[in-house]
């Protein structure tokens, strides 16, 4: 079974060490509250990350080009 962690919080830095303890698989976190390259770097290729889009925003009312960004 796939283990899915979300995180709609601020700080998940602090969380990693837990994240990666329980054996988490995927880390999903809300919309533009962690900079995923940060924590990319942080974790390496131990974990997929998934998340910090906009999705009523950017995601919603954005145009191509800022969606792709």
């Amino acid at each position: 079974a796939v283990k899915i962690y979300h995180n709609e919080g601020r700080h998940a830095d602090e969380h990693i060490k837990m994240v990666l303890e329980f054996g988490a698989d995927i880390w999903h976190f809300g919309s533009d509250q962690h900079d995923i390259s940060e924590l990319y770097d942080k974790i390496s290729d131990t974990i997929v990350l998934f998340g910090g889009l906009d999705p009523h925003g950017v995601m919603r009312f954005g145009k191509p080009d800022e969606v792709r960004e």
